[in-house]
């Protein structure tokens, strides 16, 4: 969310290097050029969701590469509408899983350094401690604020983007036959965009946060 989200190449990469053209046309095979206008030919305004799944399923791209193809080809292009406010109050969006392994066991694979590099971002400097600041990407900064040892996360999440904050709960809940529930809560979302590009990246984080716990 996520072993195979992102492409390995060094972990001392800042991970903004990865979509220069360059980047692109060694880890996919194909040009920048190439996608947008695969993207194009699909239908730019079939939605991110749909986007990003046709790149998955009809290209063999990783979750990591068809998220942040179409979502760099939806800043580059002039989409303005989808990233204006709605108007109305934030949005929150919920997202959970049930994974087969104790609370314990989970909550380190969310915590600990060394783990979060397996299954989140091998490029990604973490530490997950009240106060940690990190840079997730090149359009995405965050920091923690809470950490309830095998019960909760807290932390805000800055888009470099549109200058906006979000606010991200992720609690651990223990479930019978020694089984966990992680359930992803994030709050203050004010576009489309921002609403269905997290709904995609938090269920494929907690796959391939099931993938490497089970």
């Amino acid at each position: 969310m996520w072993c195979d989200i992102l492409e390995f190449r060094k972990l001392t990469m800042d991970i903004s290097e990865k979509l220069k053209p360059a980047t692109v046309l060694k880890k996919t095979g194909k040009s920048i050029e190439h996608w947008y206008a695969t993207i194009e030919k699909f239908g730019k305004n079939k939605g991110h969701t749909a986007i990003a799944k046709h790149l998955k399923t009809k290209h063999q791209l990783s979750d990591w590469w068809a998220q942040s193809l179409t979502t760099r080809y939806e800043f580059e292009h002039d989409l303005r509408k989808r990233y204006e406010r709605s108007g109305k109050n934030g949005l929150t969006i919920v997202v959970q899983k049930t994974i087969n392994a104790s609370i314990g066991v989970v909550f380190k694979a969310f915590t600990e350094s060394k783990q979060l590099k397996k299954w989140l971002s091998p490029y990604l400097k973490m530490t997950v401690k009240p106060g940690a600041k990190f840079n997730f990407d090149e359009v995405v900064s965050g920091q923690f604020l809470t950490v309830k040892p095998n019960k909760q996360l807290q932390l805000d999440l800055y888009s470099k983007v549109n200058k906006e904050k979000s606010h991200v709960v992720i609690d651990f809940v223990k479930k019978e036959n020694k089984k966990t529930l992680v359930k992803v809560t994030q709050a203050d979302l004010y576009t489309e965009i921002a609403v269905n590009a997290q709904k995609d990246f938090w269920r494929s984080c907690l796959e391939s946060a099931k993938k490497y716990v089970e």
